[in-house]
């Protein structure tokens, strides 16, 4: 578009920057609600290991992820969230002493428990409980200024496009 010639082109460069303000500022905020998920996924991996998994839940080890839900345009918000929730709180918290209850298998009348190393243990067992790693509050603290900065990114790129 160059430079305005006169008052009404400027007028209708303005208009049409405000009015492209909204889904620009939907799509600002979906970039920094990705960049919060990038944050915490890494920092999520450094805490389980590698593979975000936590190895000792279920058969093959229970995944975490991160996700995020984008609502509104002129007003955008975003919400992230663990998924799922649970396995994030004893990465954030860790977890108390609990006992732990064999189950009974498929077409099995006995209670066991069944360990990777081949070891079985009939009865209950003691868990000692774990130190929480703070996963999720480092994550949302290391990404807070890189959001900042997508966000505002994202608003001047859409400017430049406006007007050039």
């Amino acid at each position: 578009m160059g430079t305005s010639q006169s008052r009404t082109e400027l007028a209708a460069k303005l208009s049409a920057a405000a009015a492209a303000m909204g889904k620009v500022n939907r799509t600002a905020v979906q970039a920094a609600a990705q960049t919060y998920k990038d944050v915490a996924l890494v920092q999520a991996a450094r805490d389980t290991g590698g593979d975000l998994r936590l190895s000792r839940w279920g058969r093959r080890g229970l995944r975490v992820g991160v996700g995020y839900d984008v609502r509104g345009y002129e007003n955008a918000t975003a919400r992230v969230q663990a998924r799922p929730q649970g396995p994030w709180k004893v990465l954030e918290y860790g977890s108390a002493p609990h006992v732990i209850q064999p189950r009974r298998r498929r077409g099995r009348g006995r209670r066991a428990l069944r360990f990777p190393d081949g070891n079985v243990r009939f009865g209950p067992l003691q868990h000692p409980g774990s130190q929480g790693k703070e996963t999720w509050s480092k994550a949302i603290d290391t990404a807070t200024p890189r959001a900042v900065d997508v966000y505002g990114l994202a608003h001047k790129r859409a400017l430049v496009e406006q007007f050039r």
